[in-house]
């Protein structure tokens, strides 16, 4: 007998401290249309449930499991309005309730490039279908983790009980908190939102950087994606050690696109060319560099014409033995080369200072975004000077010996021409013409460096035409 009267004070204990709860299907926050369940009733022995019918647009207290079904909520709820639901059973009364709340928008971050020393400044925007609202939230809360996961801050944005004086309601959350006490890296943030006793968690909603160092390498990759998975992946094509790589997700990009010579970018929307980012980029003093092989639609025009069209680009069968540089078109000022990536032609296109490249390559370094503007180089020497489109002028005032060594676009040495003693005096040297001296030398561009003995006078690039 005393053994059954414990159990019944433990099973009593245990519902008194087990109270039922209201959430939506998926037990979140709360919004205007959603289901709405009564959960944590399964092992009661019996309850009645009560609430105002004027708020849903359909209502019938079913059983389903261990939850009860209540009905729809009408979705001209607005935000911030409570719903109490009125429970009972043989043990007391209890008031329960549903909370309408507003849903996260988007976060905006001042500056992503931070030092040790800044503080991480933004705003968190929340609304109710187009309208901007705040209410219904009774907390914000913002995590930040470094990739590792070995480094982490927690700050708390909005409280109810906060003594701040700002109306939240508009959805506005502004927010400041010091960065010292992390590590340096990438940051990845996340946001947890409460309203009544339910929560949302919005990952990876933003990110930043600490300890940014301006750099003064010449190239600078951006991957234009909000994506962290698409951010990671093409990452690991790009060459860190000579080139910078920042994104839209960490970055802010404005303080540094007119310091780099170079700028390559890899952007997985077509969203990209309505961006300002682009316009800034068209308009700057670098070259740029836009791999735009999986984004390719009827709606990107280049040069006036549609960019799907040139990837059906009909080339002579004698290209295909060109690995890289094939041969200019000079209407449309392209470029057709092969890509290893995809196995197949296909082309690059330049429009003042921007370069449109219909690939992506499997690694971006300095070198190869260097050998496409030498490619272009050479085409507008070639229109210019035709034979003498690549001219070397020497001043020889002694008795040497020359030689050329030619190599190919990858660096692979093909052969050497030797001069011999060209005289003393102002000598011009035509390389494209002295390159008939190797009949085996294929059209397409290569590279060359002019020897005066054992020493490197120049080096460049010529086009072989013939």
């Amino acid at each position: 007998m005393k053994n059954i009267i414990i159990c019944l004070i433990l099973s009593i204990t245990l519902f008194l401290n087990a109270k039922p709860y209201i959430a939506d299907e998926y037990n979140h926050l709360i919004q205007a249309g959603e289901r709405i369940y009564l959960y944590g009733i399964s092992d009661l022995p019996g309850y009645s449930i009560d609430f105002d019918k004027s708020f849903f647009s359909s209502y019938s207290i079913i059983t389903q499991g261990s939850r009860v079904y209540l009905g729809t909520l009408k979705s001209t709820l607005t935000a911030g309005i409570k719903i109490p639901i009125y429970f009972s059973t043989i043990e007391g009364f209890d008031t329960l309730y549903v909370q309408i709340s507003s849903d996260f928008l988007n976060a905006a971050i001042k500056k992503k490039h931070l030092s040790m020393s800044d503080t991480l400044k933004g705003t968190l925007m929340f609304r109710q279908g187009s309208t901007m609202t705040g209410n219904g939230i009774d907390s914000i809360i913002i995590n930040a983790f470094n990739a590792e996961r070995t480094s982490y801050i927690s700050s708390t944005v909005f409280s109810v009980d906060s003594l701040i004086p700002f109306d939240y309601s508009s959805g506005f959350f502004p927010f400041a908190f010091a960065i010292d006490s992390i590590n340096a890296g990438s940051y990845d943030v996340n946001i947890i939102y409460f309203a009544n006793n339910n929560s949302d968690t919005v990952y990876n909603a933003c990110g930043f950087c600490i300890d940014y160092k301006p750099s003064y390498r010449e190239n600078l990759s951006i991957l234009y994606s909000n994506n962290y998975k698409f951010i990671t992946e093409n990452a690991q094509r790009i060459n860190d050690i000579d080139t910078d790589i920042i994104s839209t997700y960490y970055n802010d990009m404005s303080d540094v696109i007119n310091k780099k010579k170079y700028i390559s970018i890899i952007p997985d929307d077509k969203a990209f060319f309505a961006d300002s980012l682009f316009y800034n980029l068209k308009n700057s003093n670098s070259f740029v560099f836009l791999f735009i092989s999986d984004i390719i639609n009827d709606s990107i025009i280049i040069n006036g014409i549609k960019a799907d069209s040139f990837l059906n680009y009909s080339l002579l069968d004698t290209v295909y033995s060109i690995p890289y540089y094939l041969n200019p078109d000079k209407d449309r000022r392209t470029i057709p080369v092969f890509s290893n990536d995809y196995d197949s032609l296909t082309v690059i296109i330049r429009q003042d200072n921007m370069f449109y490249c219909f690939f992506t390559p499997q690694n971006i370094n300095l070198d190869y975004i260097r050998k496409i503007t030498d490619i272009y180089e050479s085409v507008n020497r070639n229109e210019i000077l035709k034979d003498f489109y690549t001219v070397e002028i020497v001043d020889n005032n002694e008795y040497n010996k020359y030689n050329i060594n030619i190599y190919d676009i990858y660096g692979h040495f093909m052969g050497q021409i030797n001069l011999g003693d060209i005289g003393t005096g102002r000598i011009v040297l035509e390389i494209n013409k002295l390159s008939r001296l190797m009949p085996d030398l294929k059209q397409g561009l290569y590279i060359y460096r002019l020897l005066r003995g054992k020493e490197c006078q120049s080096c460049g690039t010529f086009i072989r035409s013939y």
